[in-house]
């Protein structure tokens, strides 16, 4: 298919949900932008549409075309937020503590396949840790609040250390690094929650 680019910008007075569905399911796809289309809605998967009306793609073969971006637009209802308390002020954790009691309450959250770049200047592993020990604080009323949530937050994040273990092995100064910072934080995590249970 050759190379176009096509570009734009709309508002649509519908339902976010029903939105995204025309625009990612196959079955909506077929009814009103193409005659077929096979669709992967994640950075990088498939987004395939041909028929007799496509341009450029009028069989499967020539439909090569994938998915660039996804992205949420990392946005909250404020009714959604007031129903379930609002935003909780404390030690740490608040965007963790907000997210879970949203799924708790049934609030449907949509996950975008997007890189974010979050830069927090120039670290260094003492600074971690002290921002660590300030979370691990709030870590047993959490715990308490939300069973299973660190648990699970834990085996996703040893979870990504195994997927890309391949991609660290051939690293092994960066993984070394990355290692020794996250052994540091949970040290620095366990440490906060301990100094939070003895001061109860």
């Amino acid at each position: 298919m050759a190379h176009l680019t096509h570009e734009f910008s709309e508002k649509f007075s519908v339902p976010r949900a029903c939105l995204f569905q025309a625009l990612t399911d196959e079955n909506e796809l077929d009814r009103w932008f193409a005659q077929h289309a096979e669709v992967e809605p994640h950075a990088g998967g498939q987004f395939r549409f041909w028929g007799i009306h496509t341009h450029g793609a009028p069989t499967r073969a020539q439909a090569t075309q994938k998915v660039v971006r996804i992205e949420a637009p990392r946005l909250l209802r404020r009714r959604d937020l007031e129903r379930d308390g609002g935003f909780r002020s404390g030690p740490g954790l608040e965007d963790a503590e907000l997210r879970s009691r949203l799924l708790a309450a049934g609030t449907p959250l949509a996950w975008a396949d997007a890189l974010i770049v979050h830069h927090e200047g120039r670290l260094t592993l003492a600074g971690v840790a002290r921002k660590r020990f300030y979370y691990g604080r709030s870590l047993p009323a959490y715990r308490r609040a939300h069973p299973g949530a660190v648990s699970r937050q834990v085996g996703a994040t040893l979870g990504a250390l195994w997927r890309h273990r391949r991609l660290l092995a051939a690293e092994p100064a960066h993984a070394a690094g990355l290692l020794l910072l996250r052994a540091t934080e949970a040290g620095a995590y366990l440490a906060g929650a301990l100094a939070a249970t003895r001061s109860r």
